[in-house]
């Protein structure tokens, strides 16, 4: 909680994966909204590559994420590693996710892949987390705002 610095919109992070985002604080507690959640969607890439999407859990598997959106120029392979974008304040980029298990070509007019990602870790089976405490977020933050404001 907040006797331990813990603050609203910090991720929550694994040694292999994300876990969510914290919503709310109290002293001693904190509310994590999961990668499992419905409004749940951090920006992901294919390592090696600037190409990134969307992540979503669909209710399957707590293995298993989509990321979509990613343009079919990309060639997503089965096997490669899928990793945190960067795109967002709240994840730095590089944190490994998980690997292509497969990657959805049925429709055929789409300019975009939906990709399914084996995470490296169960998110239903969890013990020990981390919270991303990235210093420079609140500035990242205010200048998104006064962008915004004009």
């Amino acid at each position: 909680g907040t006797k331990d610095g813990v603050e609203a919109n910090m991720g929550v992070v694994l040694e292999n994966g994300i876990v969510g985002i914290v919503r709310s604080t109290g002293p001693r507690h904190a509310l994590v909204m999961s990668l499992l959640h419905p409004q749940s969607h951090p920006s992901a890439s294919i390592k090696g590559t600037n190409y990134f999407g969307s992540l979503r859990w669909e209710p399957k598997n707590t293995r298993e994420l989509l990321l979509e959106n990613v343009p079919k120029h990309a060639n997503p392979v089965k096997g490669d590693t899928i990793e945190t974008s960067g795109y967002s304040l709240i994840f730095p980029k590089g944190i490994p996710l998980g690997t292509i298990k497969a990657v959805d070509n049925s429709d055929a007019v789409a300019d975009t892949y939906k990709i399914t990602v084996s995470l490296f870790r169960d998110l239903a089976n969890l013990d020990r987390v981390y919270i991303v405490n990235k210093s420079t977020q609140k500035e990242q933050e205010t200048l998104l705002q006064e962008v915004k404001n004009e």
